[in-house]
This record gives structure tokens, C-alpha cells and sequence, in this order.
């Protein structure tokens, strides 16, 4: 393989992980405390879902062995949500609540998550469906 067909390889790579990255995550007009992103989750309930599970996470940053924590902290969210497709099926799609380092204890940003590596084209088109639905509940709640 020639350093072009590298090249172009690594151009269609890096586009396609872009692609993905976009679709999945589901940016805030501005950001949300742990309340908010309830009343969020319990907007998109109301909209079509079948329920959202979620469950709190924590960070904490150190500087490393034999030193003192920098006493920064800040709780996290991931979870499911979980989609009714007829028949009885049902389909569970894991996320992660993105914090906002700026303003610990609020989020500004749902990140579905995925196998690294994957493009669109890997990933089941339900799943892809849901990201978009969701984008759209996210979009009609802070309007």
C-alpha cells in the first residue's frame, strides 16, 4: 500500500469516527444539574420510551502516588435507555452523561456509547435511530 492509499485511508478513518462521534453525542444549549437531567430523562419517558435507567459515577483527580488528591470531584451519570420496536422487543442503548469541567456537578451532553473503530455502517441501524429520536426529544425539551 502507497503512502497515498494510506493517506486517503487514514482521511475516510478519521471521517467516519467524526461521523459517528456527531450522531451519538447529544449536546446542550447549556448545562444541567442532576435534577434537571431527571426531569429530562422523564420528558423522553413521556415521549416514547420505555424507561431511562441511570446511576450516578464518580471522578476524583490525583496527582499521582504519594501525593495528595487536588480535592477536585465530580459525580457522573450513565445508563440506558430502553426502546420498544413492536413485538414485545425491546432495545437497551448504553450512555454516559458528559460533565461540564467548567461547572462540576452539571452535564452538558449525553454520549450514547459505542465499540471504538466502528463507523455508522457497523453499527445496527435501531441503535442509530435511537441516537437520532433521542436528539430530537432532547431538542423539543429545552424549546
Amino acid at each position: 500500500m502507497g503512502e497515498e492509499e494510506v493517506a486517503l485511508l487514514t482521511e475516510e478513518t478519521s471521517r467516519s469516527v467524526d461521523e459517528v462521534n456527531e450522531r451519538r453525542t447529544i449536546e446542550f444549549p447549556r448545562s444541567l444539574d442532576v435534577n434537571e437531567m431527571e426531569d429530562l430523562f422523564g420528558y423522553i419517558v413521556d415521549n416514547g420510551y420505555r424507561q431511562i435507567r441511570f446511576y450516578p459515577t464518580h471522578m476524583r483527580a490525583t496527582f499521582g502516588r504519594g501525593h495528595e488528591d487536588n480535592g477536585d470531584f465530580s459525580i457522573g451519570l450513565e445508563g440506558e435507555v430502553e426502546k420498544e420496536f413492536g413485538n414485545g422487543s425491546f432495545y437497551n442503548i448504553p450512555f454516559r452523561c458528559r460533565v461540564n469541567l467548567e461547572e462540576l456537578f452539571t452535564f452538558d451532553a449525553i454520549e450514547f456509547k459505542f465499540e471504538p473503530g466502528q463507523t455508522l455502517e457497523d453499527i445496527p441501524m435501531k441503535t442509530v435511530q435511537v441516537w437520532d429520536d433521542v436528539r430530537g426529544q432532547v431538542d423539543n425539551y429545552f424549546s
